[in-house]
């Protein structure tokens, strides 16, 4: 996120900078997001206490394997959203010289934003 609010490619002055420069935050931006489902998927396989101090609701609890897979079944969806987002973002440039960029530009901020939802659900688990 740091690397957002400075903007990703301050320097670039071309075309070319620019997917070059993309191409290395969108790798950096996918490793940030692996490691982050990493640990969500590591924190669900735990068995842990009551979190918010309320009764347990009735009917049945998924058990740290059910919440991990119902994780990855999220995660799953929200992947070939970004895949499909990432392609409209691309067409809009009718695949020229600056369709590259902007695809991965539009990928760059679809991840944020995503780690960010991510946060927004699983937070309580991620910040005790």
């Amino acid at each position: 996120m740091a690397r957002e609010k400075g903007g990703d490619c301050p320097d670039a002055k071309n075309t070319y900078e620019f997917n070059i420069c993309y191409g290395k935050a969108v790798g950096i931006t996918e490793q940030n997001l692996n490691t982050f489902e990493g640990a969500i998927r590591g924190l669900l396989g735990l068995k842990y206490p009551n979190l918010t101090g309320q009764p347990p609701t009735p009917g049945p609890q998924l058990t740290p394997e059910q919440a991990a897979a119902e994780f990855d079944h999220l995660e799953q969806l929200w992947h070939s959203y970004l895949d499909a987002a990432s392609t409209a973002a691309f067409h809009q440039f009718s695949g020229g010289t600056s369709g590259p960029s902007f695809e991965m530009e539009s990928h760059l901020r679809l991840v944020r934003i995503h780690m960010r939802e991510l946060d927004a659900v699983y937070g309580m688990l991620l910040h005790l």
